[in-house]
């Protein structure tokens, strides 16, 4: 099996709280002094709201401060969030 740094989309969350930042999705860079994940925190369109974070997460757990795990994800949505990977 061939190992990549590469940076990957893992996990993704859409919270229902009246937060503007709704969705978080999480990528595989992890900081090794706090052990908090790169996140990209937007709002449901993916254009008024969109920054770059960190925060914890825990891989295979609840991670319920997160939200919940959506069942779709629109392609508007996806097509920002690859944008911003981009740049």
């Amino acid at each position: 099996m061939e190992h990549t740094d590469a940076f990957q989309l893992i996990d993704c969350f859409h919270s229902n709280e009246p937060v503007i930042d709704t969705w978080t999705f999480v990528f595989n860079e992890v900081n090794p002094l706090t052990g908090y994940y790169t996140m990209l925190a937007t709002d449901n369109t993916g254009w008024g709201f969109s920054q770059f974070s960190e925060g914890l997460y825990r891989p295979g757990g609840d991670n319920a401060h997160l939200g919940e795990r959506p069942r779709y994800i629109g392609e508007r949505l996806v097509n920002h969030v690859l944008r911003r990977v981009g740049e």
